[in-house]
């Protein structure tokens, strides 16, 4: 379906970022319900809903779906294309700056990390640091 109306591009960037924010959201409640996050290290998704509870918020994320498809072929969305590097290096250079901040020296903002447990947590975070190296 062609766009039905012309919109000017700061329109259609900004609604092309909700589109893609609304098909995150959704995929992350998506995995929620279906239990996609049960192998997880860390975090653990205790389940609350009946299934007739999950099984209803699951078809109305899929009106969802069908809707935010709608508005984007009806306006003429933009769709965002990336370079498999460009969302590597970026969750990477992410990553890095959060490894970064978790030695213990920038710990202390959160009160006085105990010596020995400065060289625990620095040998940890160094360890993914390094291996990061690797992706970078």
């Amino acid at each position: 379906m062609k766009a039905n109306i012309h919109l000017l591009p700061n329109h259609r960037r900004s609604l092309s970022v909700t589109a893609d924010a609304i098909e995150r959201g959704l995929r992350e409640m998506e995995e929620a319900l279906n239990r996609s996050n049960s192998g997880r290290l860390t975090r653990k998704v205790r389940p609350t809903y009946s299934e007739k509870e999950r099984q209803g918020l699951l078809d109305v994320i899929a009106e969802m779906r069908k809707a935010n498809q709608e508005m984007v072929e009806q306006l003429g969305l933009e769709v965002s294309e990336f370079r498999e590097e460009q969302l590597i290096n970026a969750r990477a250079s992410h990553l890095w700056t959060i490894l970064v901040d978790s030695k213990a020296r920038k710990l202390k903002n959160f009160g006085e990390v105990p010596k020995d447990h400065a060289v625990e947590i620095d040998r940890h975070v160094e360890k993914l640091l390094e291996i990061l190296k690797q992706i970078l």
